[in-house]
């Protein structure tokens, strides 16, 4: 639902909101806010260099942040894709042949 109020309220925060020097993390959080979305917090959703490291090819974060620049998030979301497409792959291959989902697939 919160992703379905930012898609119908975006434009709205661009003009109501003083975002030019908002990094985007900051905008996404002050549009919902401001759009009536109550953040939720959950420390081991998404991983950053400073608070929660984790590597990119690590299936239990949603989302990686810290990248400050095209080539290392680019490094990143690689690892992460592929970690995902190889547990999405095994997961198949698994019920393919009758056996339940591996643990690491079933709960990514």
């Amino acid at each position: 639902r919160a992703l379905e109020r930012y898609g119908d309220g975006r434009e709205q925060c661009t003009l109501d909101l003083p975002w030019h020097t908002w990094p985007e993390n900051t905008f996404m959080q002050q549009c919902l806010e401001s759009l009536g979305v109550k953040s939720v917090l959950d420390e081991n959703m998404v991983a950053d260099p400073w608070c929660q490291p984790a590597p990119c090819s690590d299936v239990s974060k949603a989302a990686f942040h810290g990248y400050g620049n095209a080539s290392s998030y680019l490094e990143c979301w690689e690892e992460a894709t592929e970690v995902a497409m190889a547990s999405a792959f095994m997961e198949g291959v698994a019920h393919r042949d009758g056996e339940a989902p591996l643990p690491e697939a079933a709960s990514a």
